[in-house]
């Protein structure tokens, strides 16, 4: 499931809920809270963002090629835009690469949030 796809089934679900329970008499005062709900005031877009301070590490596509990420990951995590839907891999921070094994430890790659 897309998180994206998600968030707005969340969003729908908790407006459907919000706008059980009210009961506004008042037309001019109705159609001013049903607007606010309608364009979601009460809920802002998600924020997604990257720290540019953190230090680089590797790219996506060569993680992909290495086989230490799963070749979905490409289509996923990118940068996808009107002009280029298919998009623009992203490359990731060096605390979210692949860590060394140490004794018997057997980590992965740190997950994105």
């Amino acid at each position: 499931m897309d998180i994206f796809d998600f968030r707005d089934k969340v969003i729908a679900d908790y407006a459907e809920h919000t706008r059980s329970f009210l009961n506004i008499l008042d037309p001019d005062l109705r159609r001013f809270v049903d607007g606010q709900l309608d364009d979601e005031v009460l809920w802002p877009e998600p924020l997604i963002q990257l720290n540019p301070s953190f230090s680089p590490g590797e790219s996506l596509e060569k993680l992909v090629a290495e086989g230490v990420l799963h070749p979905e990951c490409r289509k996923i995590f990118c940068r996808k835009t009107d002009a280029d839907p298919k998009g623009t891999p992203l490359r990731l921070h060096k605390h979210q690469g692949p860590i060394p094994q140490m004794g018997s430890c057997s980590c992965g790659v740190t997950p994105f949030i």
